[in-house]
């Protein structure tokens, strides 16, 4: 079965229809409720009975807290619990989450948080989830001046396109697209998009407050607005363009470091332009906005490639954001517009700070071997043995690369069986002598090691 959202033919099955008759309309506004009756420490057990003890918190929010959690008697089984606050609206928020992520098309999806079980323990709602590493905002504070190099950039956005298509085609808005809400996978090497608490079908919003300040369009605005004066009626239609608008503000502030749109300095939440709301042929602000920001951008990031932009490459950047940052929704680009954009699709080869952001299982090692003994087989494999038993140090190895042909002869390459382990080894070795050298690490993207394609 097939409808129409705007100008797009959106495909349902019985699934999604269930469970949009199970929650829809059913969530009331958020508020405040009681304490987390859980503490770091505590053991909580899950529907099939294993116990897990939570050792830490890695976010936390109006309606639950997500814990790190490791499995009692493997320690080497970790998860992610998110606890909800007790009540019946925070059960309802856990129960939508939970059916988002099991509707198929959103299983099928690489670049959409995978949920393992849902239980209740101690009279709160939990979900389980695999755990991820660093959110983009976590990785912007590691990039020089907060602006992530280019092959991360183009990285990021195709994998949050490739999920909101997945979630789009289902008919369901996220409604609350940020930095915080991407994680990184390093055993998947993707990035994954969680936090479902907000999602909504299109045009059918059944929260007062949508999207995060800094993240929400002009009709978001509007229909937030409308709630917060009591009975109001609303005239703002919401659908699926509300989560481009929030993918064009990440896309800025990656490319350039900092919010478009901040109430730090003063800034309102966007609504529809002066320009929009009189003649449909008149130029919108936030295209002069945008013209502005790159306009400010590019004595800075202009110059030889790789670690720069190129003059196309900084062009195509302005356009896909232009496309996303339109008043009116319906003269947005979707999400499947947006993935064939010549931004994503050209070659982008990784820069060594790209090679650093971004963990996963592969380690990269350089300044390994004396280039003039790399000919000698029993020479190679004393570095290849040597290697091997440092990396055995921090974790299981899987196997070990030491190429002879140029431009990669003497780096090493080892995968570990876990992407941890490989993050250990590249904080502890670097500075270390071996062979009479200092060693220099760095991760390899696990899209390249598949193909063997070396840097």
């Amino acid at each position: 079965m097939s409808r129409t959202v705007g100008d797009r033919v959106v495909h349902t099955n019985s699934f999604t229809q269930d469970v949009k008759k199970n929650w829809t309309n059913k969530l009331q506004s958020i508020e405040m409720g009681k304490d987390f009756r859980v503490n770091i420490g505590d053991v909580i057990q899950d529907n099939g009975g294993t116990r897990w003890q939570l050792l830490s918190i890695r976010g936390q929010g109006t309606c639950c807290c997500l814990y790190k959690a490791q499995c009692i008697g493997d320690p080497r089984s970790v998860v992610a619990v998110k606890v909800f606050r007790p009540g019946d609206n925070f059960a309802l928020a856990c129960e939508k989450e939970w059916d988002i992520l099991q509707i198929p098309t959103m299983q099928q999806c690489r670049q959409s948080v995978r949920v393992l079980d849902r239980f209740t323990w101690n009279g709160h709602p939990c979900l389980m989830e695999e755990l991820l590493d660093a959110s983009v905002k976590e990785t912007m504070h590691q990039a020089p001046g907060g602006r992530l190099p280019l092959f991360t950039i183009q990285l990021f956005l195709r994998n949050l396109l490739g999920v909101l298509e997945h979630l789009h085609s289902a008919g369901i808005v996220h409604g609350d697209i940020k930095p915080a809400n991407l994680l990184w996978s390093p055993e998947q090497g993707a990035l994954k998009l969680i936090d479902f608490g907000l999602s909504f079908f299109d045009h059918r919003p059944d929260m007062r407050y949508l999207q995060s300040p800094g993240y929400r369009s002009p009709e978001t605005t509007t229909w937030n607005n409308s709630h917060a004066q009591q009975g109001e009626a609303c005239s703002a239609t919401l659908w699926s363009a509300a989560d481009i608008w929030s993918v064009g503000c990440i896309a800025m502030e990656i490319v350039s470091g900092e919010k478009l749109f901040s109430s730090k300095r003063g800034d309102a939440e966007p609504t529809v332009c002066p320009s929009c709301q009189g003649s449909p042929t008149a130029r919108c602000q936030y295209n002069q906005l945008i013209d502005q920001w790159f306009d400010r951008l590019a004595p800075t990031v202009i110059g030889p490639a790789p670690s720069y932009y190129d003059y196309v490459l900084f062009s195509e950047l302005k356009d896909f954001i232009s496309r996303c940052l339109v008043c009116h929704s319906s003269q947005r680009d979707s999400a499947s517009q947006l993935r064939q954009h010549s931004l994503l699709n050209r070659l982008i080869v990784p820069s060594i700070h790209d090679m650093m952001l971004l963990p996963s299982p592969i380690l990269r090692l350089e300044n390994v071997a004396d280039d003039i003994d790399l000919d000698n087989p029993a020479y190679r494999e004393g570095i290849k043995f040597s290697i091997l038993e440092i990396c055995a140090s921090f974790g299981p190895v899987v196997t070990c690369l030491l190429p002879t042909l140029e431009p990669v002869r003497g780096r090493v390459y080892v995968e570990f069986q876990r992407s941890e382990d490989c993050t250990r080894a590249v904080r502890k070795l670097p500075g270390m002598t071996f062979n009479n050298r200092t060693l220099v690490t760095a991760y390899l993207p696990l899209s390249l090691w598949a193909c063997r394609q070396l840097l």
